[in-house]
């Protein structure tokens, strides 16, 4: 009887972790379509790196974390909380998005965007629940999001000199 519930255990937590694996390679396989027209975009598997997310795409220096999610239950305030906690150790990423395959993201039904500051540094932050239902959409709006943020960053580079400036008219935006 305890052998029957480890052998479940031990298979329900390989086919979760193996779940987890292929949405990952899933969400990077659709980003790798959806911003191939940018031909310099890198892609880096981050998976192994603490704080770092599953994957980083970069372009030009300007870097955007993505983490899947592959959960029955809805992603947890808490899992948003390290999400953005890694975010802010990562100096050189400028956005995170975060992918859920199947459920809410904490309570959120619908994609989810905000300008976080985080040390006087502004950072996009996009929280995409329920993807393999609405996978090219979702993308599409997630592109879109940070095609905006990028055009809005590039106007001007983020030195010490013109941070405060950047900081101002990103400030704008939100109002």
């Amino acid at each position: 009887m305890i052998s029957q519930q480890l052998e479940r255990s031990i298979v329900s937590k390989h086919n979760s972790s193996v779940k987890g694996k292929l949405f990952e390679q899933q969400l990077m396989d659709d980003v790798q379509h959806v911003f191939r027209i940018i031909s310099d975009f890198s892609f880096q598997d981050t998976s192994k790196i603490s704080a770092s997310g599953d994957f980083v795409t970069s372009q030009d220096g300007f870097s955007i974390m993505w983490e899947a999610k592959s959960y029955a239950r809805t992603v947890e305030a808490r899992e948003v909380t390290k999400f953005l906690r890694d975010l802010i150790l990562r100096r050189d990423v400028r956005v995170g998005v975060l992918v859920s395959s199947t459920s809410a993201v904490s309570d959120g039904k619908q994609v989810f965007h905000a300008i976080h500051t985080f040390e006087h540094e502004q950072k996009l932050v996009v929280l995409v629940p329920f993807y393999e239902t609405f996978s090219s959409m979702s993308l599409a709006v997630v592109k879109l999001m940070i095609n905006v943020w990028i055009s809005k960053q590039s106007k001007s580079s983020l030195t010490e000199s013109n941070h405060d400036q950047v900081v101002k008219r990103s400030q704008k935006l939100l109002d």
